[in-house]
């Protein structure tokens, strides 16, 4: 097999930025980055955490990191990948390693493009439908779990076949998705309380969106075998719709800043893709750059200085970019997904509220919290400035 089945999700190296050593199978310890292990999470036998030899001894080292019930939460979890480009890939392989079932849906054909940033894929694969080409790779990782593989576009699925394929899964993970699509699927998953997760690499730069509806979770606090649980907490999220229709002056916080630039250039390739009914080619710079400074006025930033926010270099180079899965951005942002999907199916751990964005090139990713429809209040818009041009592109 190409990658082995014996890592596991908690012991991926960078992609989910988890410091862990391990001195021996029956000596495990977390650095102090870690979070402690809560009670549960002793060591246990096959006898009585209800797990068989051949799952005990492959998902040991999880065991030990987030314990045998949420794991086993983890067993029972399926999750349905729509696209498995560069995105798609790391994240299937993060929750297959650690004991996630998945179909895998993708009408894409493979292209050279592909072999840049899917390590499922070889040059043999061209021409081949995406899905069914990584298919037996993604199986070889965990023959513990099932994976199957859909290699129909949903964009074109009958509505009753669509449902029902929905209605089989728990999570939706989209990468790099049409967002007509996405916001199809979340209100699918929303109505049948699964989780919705919604993200793209372009370039060097990636974001997510995570809608969880209505999510309850215990934090742990203390560490070794002092460690606690605290009481339940619930959050409420928004839907994609509502969360893409806040204006963007809503956004700034005194937490976590003014409007990221990432998130802006998303937004933008985004829209760009439900004007014209495609994604941005290298080709369309200038159409891209009018879509900027008219969206960006449109939301109050810009100045009198043409091009201040959003200049025509800025957009040819985000064209260019549109459609590029660096395999570093790529493993970066699936381990982060990963994490956040482990976070959500075991119920310990607070969750991102509810977008992320990562800048390879500023070595740095955020958080920050699109309001619900409920906290949604347009700020008093100030005047425009040039150091605010500065701030938000």
């Amino acid at each position: 097999s190409r990658l082995s089945p014996a890592r596991p999700l908690g012991s991926t190296p960078p992609s989910l930025s988890l410091s862990l050593s391990c001195d021996s199978r029956d000596r495990f310890r977390s650095r102090p980055a870690m979070a402690a292990l809560a009670a549960e999470s002793t060591a246990a036998t096959p006898a009585d955490d209800g797990l068989d030899d051949k799952e005990s001894e492959l998902y040991d080292r999880q065991i030990r990191l987030w314990g045998v019930e949420a794991q086993k939460r983890i067993q029972n979890s399926k999750i349905l990948m729509v696209g498995v480009g560069g995105l798609g890939a790391e994240v299937v392989k993060n929750l297959v390693l650690a004991g996630l079932s998945a179909t895998i849906v993708d009408g894409a054909t493979v292209s050279e493009a592909d072999l840049a940033s899917n390590f499922f894929l070889d040059a043999e694969d061209i021409g081949k439908n995406r899905a069914a080409a990584v298919l037996p790779r993604v199986q070889e990782l965990n023959r513990l779990v099932t994976v199957e593989c859909c290699a129909e576009s949903l964009e074109t699925m009958a509505a009753d076949a669509l449902l029902e394929l929905v209605s089989k899964h728990n999570l939706i993970v989209c990468s790099n998705a049409p967002p007509a699509l996405e916001k199809q699927l979340d209100a699918l998953a929303r109505e049948r309380s699964i989780a919705f997760y919604a993200g793209a690499v372009f370039g060097y730069e990636g974001a997510f969106f995570v809608d969880l509806s209505t999510h309850t979770f215990r934090e742990e606090n203390g560490t070794g075998e002092t460690a606690t649980l605290t009481e339940p907490e619930t959050i409420e999220y928004p839907s994609l719709d509502t969360a893409l229709a806040v204006p963007w002056d809503a956004l700034k916080h005194r937490r976590w800043g003014p409007v990221s630039p990432t998130f802006v250039r998303y937004r933008l390739l985004s829209l760009f893709h439900e004007r014209t009914g495609r994604p941005a080619t290298a080709a369309d710079g200038a159409e891209l750059f009018a879509l900027g400074q008219e969206t960006l006025a449109t939301e109050g930033y810009t100045t009198a200085a043409e091009g201040t926010a959003f200049t025509e270099a800025m957009a040819s180079h985000l064209a260019a970019t549109a459609q590029a899965e660096l395999a570093p951005v790529c493993a970066v942002m699936g381990g982060v997904l990963g994490q956040e999907i482990v976070k959500f199916v075991s119920s310990k751990g607070k969750p991102i509220e509810n977008v992320y964005v990562f800048d390879a090139m500023a070595c740095a990713g955020k958080t920050f919290r699109v309001p619900s429809e409920s906290e949604k209040k347009r700020a008093p818009a100030p005047a425009p400035t040039a150091a605010m041009e500065v701030e938000c592109l």
